[in-house]
């Protein structure tokens, strides 16, 4: 901290020990000069100082405002004179906030300069790019700076972010998949989702058609195994791509096992759920397909999981066989959706395969959508153990389907009275209160 060194010695031996420093491990002095340089608001806790002696008496309380600039700028000289030709050194520069502002930009566009040229290796242009990604992000999206003045010192770094871009075109456009929600270099219309959602989708359609073009399917391929989000490549490569693609082959061929949470499976996923294959055409192709080279119907069940959960999709796996639709609802997460009609079928077999947590949860915000004979069933099987490795249901839902068994009048009271004691440790304080016929039976 240049505002508090906690040392008797003097600026000039400070800058000293720090070009020493330098000369002996320059990595070791450029963190401990960025620590020196970051902006910000910054504190500290200090360890006590002794009392016993006063040889450091007046040191480490301190310094001047004056001493805290010198410092600073004499850190600011020495960080930019070891970040020349040094790509990860530049990035940290922006990415610890020490040369962020309008006034040191051009500085920065400076020591990236070299790394625009063809010579320069992907690995640095994407790792640079990145970091004056999120700055131009910052800026055209939360600084309330007037437009003009902004586009005075931005617009010379968003010329050198596509300056910057890597020759691999792969390299060049993972970044838009390696979340949901990336960080546009533009003003990405953070009031407006759908617009934000749109804009994002055109930038993924464009990027992922010059892949398409200039690689095929195999460039396709490599960036969904090199994707940290390879869901959201599926949905706008059916755009990009077009439907006129044999789409059912390439899910055959690329999607192996269809093992969950692998890269491929993750994208046909988002695929299948795509507006593009909402009839299920591919879908019942590949099922065609797997069954003339005898998949097994375990396979047959993986790739159903992978397709949206409703009646079209469940409805392949009844046609499939009865091995293969048990599969499928061993292993199908219907997740929070609301459901309509298809709600209390998703339950039943839910129930059927043994999943009464699963079932809960699917249905823990329509329980008027499902019958409370249907509801006293999944709550019994609940009781009964199965599927104790799934999260238990919240006790504030626990509560909600309880309630709605006690007011209604086709229930067992007696059945019920037993099901509240075997429920009773999973309800929270406060929520065991309001079982009316568990309190009945206990007076009794």
């Amino acid at each position: 901290r240049s505002w508090l060194p906690r040392t008797a010695a003097g600026l000039p031996a400070r800058i000293a020990t720090l070009d020493k420093l330098i000369a002996h491990d320059p990595d070791a002095a450029f963190d401990i000069l960025i620590a020196l340089g970051s902006g910000g608001p910054q504190m500290a806790g200090p360890a006590a100082q002794p009392k016993w002696r006063e040889d450091d008496a007046g040191a480490g309380h301190g310094v001047t405002v004056a001493e805290v600039q010198s410092m600073q700028i004499a850190a600011r000289e020495r960080i930019i004179q070891l970040s020349h030709h040094n790509a990860s050194r530049i990035a940290s520069l922006l990415e610890h906030n020490v040369l962020t502002h309008q006034d040191d930009m051009p500085e920065v566009l400076s020591l990236m300069e070299p790394f625009s040229t063809k010579q320069a290796i992907d690995e640095d242009r994407d790792l640079l790019r990145k970091a004056l990604r999120r700055v131009i992000h910052w800026h055209r999206n939360y600084d309330d700076a007037p437009t003009e003045e902004l586009d005075r010192w931005l617009n010379p770094a968003e010329e050198m972010h596509e300056r910057l871009a890597p020759h691999d075109l792969i390299v060049r456009h993972r970044w838009l998949f390696g979340n949901h929600w990336p960080e546009l270099p533009c003003h990405d219309q953070l009031n407006d989702s759908n617009a934000k959602i749109e804009l994002v989708t055109h930038t993924r359609i464009a990027a992922l058609s010059e892949i398409f073009r200039a690689q095929g399917m195999p460039g396709i391929e490599h960036l969904i195994e090199t994707s940290t989000e390879p869901g959201s490549i599926g949905n706008p490569l059916v755009q990009a791509v077009g439907n006129t693609f044999p789409w059912s082959q390439w899910i055959a061929d690329f999607g192996g096992e269809f093992l969950p949470m692998e890269k491929p499976s993750w994208c046909i996923s988002s695929l299948l759920g795509s507006p593009g294959f909402a009839d299920n055409k591919v879908l019942s192709s590949v099922i065609e397909l797997g069954k003339t080279n005898s998949w097994s119907s375990e396979k047959l069940a993986r790739l159903l999981v992978l397709a949206p959960v409703h009646t079209q999709t469940w409805t392949l796996a009844q046609e499939c066989g009865p091995e293969v639709e048990m599969h499928y609802w061993q292993q199908v997460r219907p997740g929070y959706r609301h459901y309509d009609t298809e709600l209390g079928h998703i339950v039943e077999s839910l129930l059927q395969a043994k999943r009464p947590r699963t079932a809960l949860h699917c249905c823990e915000f329509d329980l008027d959508k499902i019958s409370t004979e249907l509801l006293m069933n999944a709550l019994q099987h609940l009781l009964a153990g199965e599927e104790a490795d799934v999260n238990m249901i919240d006790s504030w839902h626990l509560d909600e389907m309880l309630q709605r068994l006690e007011n209604s009048s086709e229930i067992d009271k007696a059945a019920l009275i037993q099901l509240e004691f075997g429920l009773f440790p999973a309800l929270s304080y406060g929520y065991e209160l309001s079982l009316i016929h568990i309190s009945q039976g206990i007076v009794r």
